[in-house]
């Protein structure tokens, strides 16, 4: 099921997050669909090259579960199904980036809730309307996909 969906245009970079971490990029985005939606984006640099800085946007889902054909797990699944990678090849042939991780913290900010989910180590705040958001339950595990746009 999903649980949010957007195009995101890229806002920025963070020089500062690779002076720190090997290997991790920050990236900052905002929503195309729901301009009052930012998404903050921690990332693999060596398993996603292709989120640079000619990069200018980017679609992103966050899913409960990921069903194709007659394939289908849950992000609370406690076992990892080898088949997922074959069939995220096939479901989503755009993809370029998954990670699998849990929401772990809501945070009130002014008129926007900030979410933040990690992905063992990587963080995402997603900033939105608490109504945006009213699908997620703390500790709920997802699955986000991102897809360059252009």
């Amino acid at each position: 099921m999903s649980l949010y969906s957007s195009r995101f245009n890229i806002t920025s970079f963070d020089p500062e997050c690779v002076k720190y971490y090997d290997n991790i990029g920050r990236v900052l985005l905002e929503s195309t669909d729901d301009t009052d939606v930012f998404l903050t984006l921690d990332y693999n640099l060596e398993l996603y090259p292709k989120l640079n800085k000619n990069a200018r946007s980017l679609e992103v889902q966050m899913l409960s579960n990921i069903s194709y054909q007659d394939f289908n797990v849950s992000a609370d699944s406690p076992n990892y199904d080898p088949k997922l990678s074959e069939i995220l090849h096939d479901a989503y042939p755009d993809l370029d980036y998954a990670m699998h991780g849990t929401v772990f913290e809501f945070r009130a900010n002014g008129d926007k809730v900030d979410m933040f989910i990690s992905f063992g180590g990587l963080i995402a705040k997603l900033q939105a309307p608490a109504s945006r958001l009213e699908r997620f339950k703390f500790g709920m595990k997802l699955y986000l996909l991102c897809c360059n746009t252009m």
